[in-house]
Parts: structure tokens; sequence; C-alpha cells
């Protein structure tokens, strides 16, 4: 496949000749092709923690929707108000830094590029405030994956579990009180 960028999208042309259009989802400002592994991996990991009830996910509206279409009862958290417009459900206004929920409100957050945050201690503290007891927290980043479990193991969660989707990984774990 030769693939050329066209603003927000990628184009494929296929060894046959038709175009294939896909849109982009960036993580630390890197462009993330495929979004249905790295949302798979994401389920994996809310089942695997037994989260259930309001997922967080964390400035990423397409990741949200495509949770909620899944069946998850997914809230949508933006710093950026107009990334909020393309989300469906809940949507909430606020920085990861401190998040517009009461205390223990949520059964998990999904967070993305954590590892290249310098203030990922302080993310991790908030999460868990707004996270109810054994709730999980879902990292998801392309950094080195004993740094984001050094991180997790660090921020207080337990049953670290991590997935690859490409070179994606995803750390969830519990939160452990």
């Amino acid at each position: 496949k030769a693939l050329s960028k066209i603003g927000a999208a990628i184009i494929c042309a296929t060894v046959d000749g038709t175009l294939d259009r896909h849109r982009l989802v960036c993580i630390n400002r890197r462009p993330m092709l495929f979004i249905a592994p790295v949302v798979a991996a994401i389920s994996e990991a809310l089942d695997a923690s037994r989260a259930r009830g309001v997922v967080a996910v964390l400035d990423h509206p397409r990741v949200a929707r495509a949770l909620a279409s899944a069946g998850r009862e997914v809230v949508a958290v933006s710093s950026r108000p107009r990334s909020l417009r393309r989300a469906q459900g809940r949507r909430l206004y606020g920085a990861p830094s401190a998040l517009p929920v009461a205390d223990e409100a949520l059964a998990a957050v999904v967070a993305f590029g954590i590892g290249a945050m310098s203030d990922w201690f302080a993310l991790l503290a908030e999460f868990s405030r707004t996270i109810e007891s054994s709730g999980a927290v879902v990292l998801v980043d392309r950094g080195s994956d004993a740094d984001l479990c050094r991180r997790a193991l660090c921020g207080g969660l337990a049953d670290i579990e991590q997935r690859r989707a490409g070179r994606t990984i995803i750390t969830s774990g519990r939160i452990a009180r």
C-alpha cells in the first residue's frame, strides 16, 4: 500500500487501485492509524479489571465514541472544547490534572501519553481520587513498557497488566486502597 497524508486523514492506495480513507488518532502527537486494535486492547484491560460503571476517556473523543458504541458507559473529558464536539454522549470540559468529577465517581480512567509527561505522578494521583475503590486506570502510550510499568507501580496501582496493539502499549492496573 502506498500512503499519502492529507490533512487529518490518510488515504491508502491498495494494489487493486481502490482507496481506503482512515482517520488519524494521535498519541504524543504521533499518528495512530488503526484505532480498532487499541480500542480492543483497552476493552480487554477494562474487562480484566472488572471495571463496571462510568469510564472517563481523556482527550480522545474517537476512542470514547468507539468504547461507547461497544456498550460501555463513557464520559469524554477534554481540555479542548473543540474536540468535545466530536464526542458522543456525556462530555466534560476540564484538564486531566484537575478532573471535574467527584471523588470515587468513576469506575475507570483511560489516559493517553502519560509516559511523555513530567507531571505523571500528580496525574495518577488525580486519577486515583476520581476512581472508586478497586477501579481501574488504563494508560495508553508508545513509551518503554518497563518505564510505563514502573510509573504505574509508583502511582499506586496493583494487578498491573500490559497489552500491545502494534507499537502502542496499554498498561492497566487497579487502584489499591
